[in-house]
């Protein structure tokens, strides 16, 4: 069949009556879905698609797809993508990538009975193009008028009405005769946009069900199926649409998101966000049906299995940029608490689930809630679901913490996990002496979260780093009101005393700390510090064994294991170990500057 436009005067269609047919008819369309009618979907603008069609077309290869539109007398234009992945369609490239397309992956013309397609585009998107030439060529007419084959037959005359208007202004020599024209112009653009909003709501929006409600039928990917749910959430929230349909994840929240896409703007010189992107469009549909154990599940299989996300609990990981920010850990597949938290939020929310930030010592992990019952999320443990007993054990969370609401609680707010990633933002920036960078993430982090005591704690340590002793004493003291029970805030407070040579007092800030936290190793350096030079080597060693228990790779702390004891065989030992160590790569390092 030869597709030919009809005259705008055969089909005596003024282009105003026709947007007052389509305004008379915008409920209809509104609430319309496609349904399937024996072996054929019946699109809402009586389009009849073949249900078996739809099946063989998306078992076809690419260059049979290719095959199947040419030979239905459809031209096929293939624009190559430039990039790494140059696509299922490359072979058939026949033209550079082009800019008409824009972030399109393909286009149907139909003045010129034409697909563009990148080369890169998917099976399905050079489907849904097929189905827009079969609305064109749609003969069915839905409430007395043939819809597609109209609406482009009156932009048609629109277009042209412009471009003969703008002809006539070249040869106009007045205002008064340019004028009129100018407005001809502008009446014309006006109206085409108008019709933007059809396109979407009828054609669009259309297909995009199609391949929601009834993918599963023929066979639509799942990269085709998360592309079209997005795109449905765009045009749903564009348009202002109503209906169960346009309540898409993307839709209802996306506070995490534009938050952390807001921050990677502020850190990073340039965002490559195509991973985050990507993560972000492949997050499965959750029923909201599911009980709270199969959405965890549901999550935790999209994280670490499909994803392949490796949680990293070692001792480096928190001195590692790439491991926070979410960018950077989905090309490394890899991180840790917080970068693994940042990506649960993300997913949980995309899927609409009611997910949490969580703080615990030195931690943060995921509260996934439903109603009134919650489950935890230790996302170092691949998304095992623990009590909160297992962070009041491992981490030695104190009673008055949890009741002051210092750690276990549910943070809903955008801003304590921005303040969350200042803070690991301004550990990694200290790590690495760029102090000035430090102080200004704490202060980040304290702007947004003014009860953070681990931020003015952090603080004070890089103020310490700079000899600013004070101003450390006090943003200690402060961590300190907000909590006191905060083993660092102690450690800073031992510090600032042994600066000044009151180490009965350090000595007693370091027994805290210890109490509290049996695996606070910078406590023991700097008590075993006090210990030697006080010539309490016993007591000094003592606390060196403590900290290679917690952690046998500190080769600054076995070289001054080594300096302090007698022990020829233990000695003997460690210096095995600590060759091993060297050679290897492995040695770990627990400065101490007082």
């Amino acid at each position: 069949m030869v597709i030919t436009f009809l005259s705008h005067s055969v089909w005596g269609q003024d282009h105003r009556e026709f947007l007052d047919w389509l305004n008379q008819h915008k409920a209809d369309f509104v609430n319309c879905a496609p349904k399937i009618e024996e072996d054929q979907y019946r699109l809402c603008d009586n389009t009849l698609v073949d249900k078996n069609l739809l099946q063989s077309l998306f078992k076809k290869t690419a260059d049979d797809l290719h095959r199947f539109i040419t030979q239905e007398k459809i031209k096929l234009k293939v624009y190559c993508n430039g990039g790494s992945a140059p696509g299922i369609f490359a072979k058939h490239c026949v033209a550079p990538d082009s800019k008409s397309l824009g972030n399109l992956h393909g286009k149907y013309l139909p003045e010129e009975n034409t697909i563009l397609i990148q080369s890169d585009a998917s099976r399905g998107d050079l489907i849904h193009e097929y189905i827009h030439y079969l609305q064109f060529r749609n003969s069915n007419p839905v409430y007395g008028k043939r819809y597609k084959a109209e609406r482009v037959e009156i932009q048609k005359a629109l277009v042209q009405k412009m471009d003969k208007a703008i002809e006539k202004s070249k040869l106009a020599k007045t205002q008064q005769e340019i004028e009129p024209l100018v407005n001809s112009v502008k009446e014309a653009s006006a109206q085409l946009i108008q019709f933007s909003y059809w396109q979407d709501l009828i054609d669009e929006r259309n297909i995009f069900l199609l391949f929601l409600n009834h993918g599963h039928e023929f066979g639509v990917s799942k990269e085709d199926l998360d592309l079209a749910q997005k795109n449905m959430g765009f045009i749903c929230k564009r348009e202002k649409l109503p209906g169960h349909e346009c309540v898409t994840p993307q839709d209802k929240s996306r506070k995490y998101f534009d938050a952390i896409i807001g921050l990677l703007h502020e850190i990073r010189p340039t965002v490559d966000d195509k991973e985050l992107m990507r993560f972000i469009t492949n997050v499965p549909g959750i029923a909201a049906s599911l009980t709270l154990e199969k959405k965890i599940t549901a999550l935790n299989d999209y994280i670490f299995k499909q994803t392949k996300m490796v949680p990293d609990s070692s001792y480096r990981s928190v001195n590692q940029l790439d491991n926070i920010l979410p960018d950077s850990a989905l090309k490394n597949l890899k991180a840790h608490c917080l970068g693994l938290s940042i990506l649960y939020l993300l997913a949980a929310e995309r899927a609409d689930i009611e997910a949490y930030l969580v703080r615990a010592p030195g931690h943060v992990f995921i509260r996934v809630c439903e109603k009134s019952r919650c489950k935890n999320i230790e996302t170092l443990k691949r998304g095992e679901v623990v009590e909160d007993k297992y962070f009041i054990d491992n981490l030695f969370v104190t009673k008055r913490a949890i009741e002051n609401g210092i750690y276990l609680k549910s943070l809903d707010s955008v801003k304590e996990l921005l303040a969350s990633v200042y803070l690991g933002l301004g550990y990694i920036s200290g790590m690495s002496r760029q102090n000035e960078l430090a102080e200004l993430f704490y202060k980040k982090a304290i702007d947004h979260s003014r009860g953070f005591a681990d931020a003015y704690s952090n603080l004070a340590a890089i103020y310490a780093a700079q000899g600013r002793m004070s101003q450390a004493k006090v943003y200690s003291e402060i961590a300190l009101k907000v909590n006191p029970d905060l083993t660092p805030a102690m450690i800073n407070l031992g510090a600032y005393f042994q600066s000044t040579k009151d180490l009965k007092k350090a000595t007693e800030y370091y027994d805290q700390a210890i109490k509290l936290n049996p695996l606070a190793v910078e406590a023991y350096r700097r008590r075993a510090i006090i210990s030697r030079d006080l010539g309490k080597h016993k007591e000094a060693a003592a606390d060196y064994e403590h900290i290679l228990i917690v952690n046998p790779n500190f080769c600054d702390v076995l070289k001054d294991l080594i300096e302090l004891s007698k022990d020829k065989k233990g000695n003997g030992i460690r210096k095995s170990k600590l060759a091993q160590l060297g050679t290897t790569g492995k040695c770990l390092y627990l400065p101490v500057t007082i």
